[in-house]
């Protein structure tokens, strides 16, 4: 858990993050980052879902997130903390004066949606400036998600629907890692 917080820190701490003098695209992808950090650690989302989320699945108001699982199937995430909730409002804000009009929540320095790939990369990137060793996937920050959510006492079938597993079987597999551990 603590690893992927000193990820997203370190992504907040970024010295791209001194804004004075740098371009709007580097402000935009700056925010870009902590928001992607944070909406995996705050949902649980996988990272392919992430690339395909649009304007239309974000309500600011109740910090829903409609998410398209596998399958197409739907389900909702929530973001509760109004720092990130802001912090969504600026970006868009300022993305949409940037003339970026591209309808993914996510896109590249250049107004295009972001790959897998490239989300996977900006999260070796911060936990590498965070001065982690170990290599931390998009699947460990899920992992984190459910493991935390578990030792809070959420039930287990809630855990299940927010991580969109069609099945409880993956989700109990996620628990006996935590066994294990």
């Amino acid at each position: 858990g603590n690893t992927v917080i000193a990820g997203i820190a370190a992504a907040y701490d970024d010295d791209i993050g001194s804004w004075d003098g740098n371009s709007g695209v580097e402000r935009i992808v700056h925010v870009r980052d902590c928001l992607i950090l944070e909406t995996m650690f705050a949902t649980g989302i996988r990272v392919q879902e992430l690339c395909d989320l649009t304007m239309e699945c974000m309500d600011f108001t109740t910090g829903t997130i409609r998410i398209f699982g596998k399958g197409r199937k739907e389900r909702k995430a929530y973001i509760v903390q109004p720092s990130v909730l802001m912090l969504y409002k600026d970006y868009f804000a300022f993305r949409f004066l940037m003339g970026f009009h591209d309808s993914h929540v996510f896109i590249t320095r250049h107004g295009k949606q972001m790959s897998t790939q490239s989300i996977r990369f900006l999260l070796g990137k911060y936990t590498d400036l965070a001065g982690i060793k170990k290599r931390v996937t998009p699947h460990m920050i899920r992992h984190t998600f459910a493991t935390l959510l578990l030792e809070e006492g959420t039930d287990i079938k809630f855990i299940q629907e927010l991580l969109g597993h069609s099945s409880i079987t993956p989700t109990q597999i996620y628990l006996h890692i935590n066994e294990r551990a």
